[in-house]
This record gives structure tokens, C-alpha cells and sequence, in this order.
């Protein structure tokens, strides 16, 4: 933001420094000694014009100063005011803090995530992500997903985009690869005793738990939970 024009003190300057010069040529035209046709008084009163003009002057170029320090120190408040602003935004508005994640996506190791505590069934929570222009999260760095939106400001368990749906057994990451299969899920992520299709056939898809290390477990696709949707771009 640029500094305002002192418009009104400018004028002032310039019309006090022509009055001025006007006085001064006066001053020089009557002279301290007595000419012709030019009294005393003359003399005396163009010398104290003279004067008082130029204590006009200095004022006027003291108060120009002034207004010129002022409007630089209201413009330094402004800028330290939407820097304080910035700063205080939430994360999640800010797109990670300058990072390349549109809102409400937040950067975490180069990757963009947000968490819904809408709670879903897993499918409908798919879903939900892929209105969002991205899909359940797929993380590259697992436990810094889990440190950034759990134990920040997760709930105890919240949907990922893992399943065995494919294939019994087979757990693996919905991420496609080039040639069109998925990533399998590390056997060193899973929650101890985990996979554990604990209710028959019924957990086909993957938790990412808070409270547990590791943090993967098998659930069933059928409970409401909140979920963390990974933007794809």
C-alpha cells in the first residue's frame, strides 16, 4: 500500500514559497534606505511580511513531515495487522501454509489430506472424498498422517482407503499402480494380531487407529466413522 499525496499541505507550500519570493523581491525593491518616493514604513512592514511568511513556511513543512512519518507508520500497522491475521488463519484455510493444497486439504510430507469427521459407512465415505476431487487416503507416509491429523485432532478411528474387497485376504491400498494393480499394505503397519476378520467375512476394510501402534486394523465397511480423504489433483 502506497503512501497518500499530502495534497493540501503541498498546495500551501507552494502558494506560502510564491508569496514569499513575492515578499522578498518586495523587501529588495524598497531597500533598508530611504529612496525616493518609498517611506520607512514600507520598509518595515514588507520586512515583517517577509518573516512572517517564512514562519508560515516552516510550519507548513513541519506539518508536510509530519503527515509524511505518520502515513508511513499507519501503513507499517496495516501490514503487520494481515501478517498477524495470516498467521493466526487456520491451516486448513491456508492450504497447508503456503503449500500447493486447495482448502480445506492440508500438506503432510508433500501430500494433500482432510479429515471429515462426517461420520460414514467406508463406501459412502469414498464417495464422499471423490466429490472432493481426491479419495479415501492412501498415504505414502503413514505415521506422519497418523502424527499430523489424529493426535492433532483425530478421533480414535477414522476410515482409509484400504480393503481386501478385491481378494480375501489380500489387503492393499485402493491407489492404483501403472499396471492397474494396487500397493499392498506392509505387513509392519498392522495393529498387533491384525488383519483378524474378527467379524466372520464382514472386515473388508481398513482403520487407521489412534490410540494403537501400529495403527492399521480391519473393520467392518458397515460402521460410521470420520475419514481422511487424500487429494488427487
Amino acid at each position: 500500500m502506497g503512501s497518500t499525496p499530502h495534497t493540501f499541505p503541498g498546495i500551501t507550500f507552494l502558494l506560502l514559497t510564491l508569496a514569499i519570493a513575492a515578499a522578498d523581491q518586495r523587501r529588495h525593491q524598497a531597500g533598508f534606505h530611504s529612496q525616493p518616493g518609498v517611506s520607512f514604513g514600507e520598509v518595515s512592514e514588507a520586512d515583517s511580511a517577509f518573516r512572517s511568511l517564512k514562519n508560515d513556511l516552516s510550519r507548513i513543512t513541519s506539518i508536510d513531515d509530519n503527515l509524511g512519518n505518520l502515513s508511513e507508520r499507519v501503513n507499517e500497522i496495516i501490514k503487520a495487522q494481515v501478517e498477524r491475521a495470516k498467521a493466526q488463519q487456520p491451516a486448513s484455510q491456508r492450504g497447508g501454509g503456503g503449500s500447493n493444497c486447495p482448502a480445506p486439504f492440508v500438506e503432510v510430507m508433500s501430500e494433500c489430506f482432510s479429515l471429515s469427521r462426517t461420520r460414514l459407512p467406508w463406501h459412502h465415505a469414498r464417495h464422499y472424498c471423490l466429490g472432493m476431487g481426491g479419495d479415501l487416503a492412501t498415504p505414502s507416509f503413514l505415521y506422519a498422517l497418523k502424527t499430523y491429523i489424529l493426535e492433532r485432532e483425530g478421533d480414535a478411528d477414522v476410515w482409509v482407503g484400504g480393503s481386501d474387497e478385491r481378494s480375501e485376504g489380500h489387503w492393499a491400498w485402493i491407489n492404483s499402480n501403472e499396471d492397474g494393480t494396487n500397493t499392498t499394505i506392509p505387513p509392519h503397519h498392522w495393529a498387533p494380531d491384525q488383519p483378524d476378520n474378527g467379524e466372520g467375512d464382514g472386515e473388508h476394510c481398513l482403520i487407521m487407529q489412534k490410540n494403537v501402534h501400529p495403527p492399521l486394523a480391519d473393520s467392518s465397511c458397515e460402521r460410521y466413522l470420520s475419514f481422511v480423504c487424500q487429494y488427487r489433483g
